[in-house]
């Protein structure tokens, strides 16, 4: 029990460790500040080939990631097969002495 009086004391001076402080104040003319420049900044547009060269660098993109994703999904079955053929056939290592 003295823990947990120990864990209530600790707790209630950290909370209370704040009563005394004052909460930050902004300029008053921070908040028209920062208003004056989300509205008055310009709407940058993307032209045109820009854009359609993003377009076809994703759809590249995608594509290449598709085709090795394929490729690897087949070259992972092939192997998985061998490797089960190999585990059937009478190679395994019945015998794990390392030193003999």
């Amino acid at each position: 029990m003295d823990e947990k009086n120990q864990y209530e004391n600790w707790k209630d001076e950290v909370l209370n460790s704040l009563d005394g402080m004052q909460r930050a104040k902004p300029k008053a003319d921070l908040f028209a500040k920062i208003e004056a420049q989300v509205y008055d900044s310009e709407l940058k547009i993307v032209p045109k080939s820009q854009f359609r060269l993003a377009v076809a660098a994703t759809i590249t993109l995608l594509i290449v990631n598709f085709s090795l994703a394929m490729n690897y999904t087949k070259s992972n079955g092939t192997n998985a097969n061998s490797t089960n053929q190999e585990m059937t056939s009478d190679k395994l290592i019945s015998n794990y002495n390392l030193y003999e």
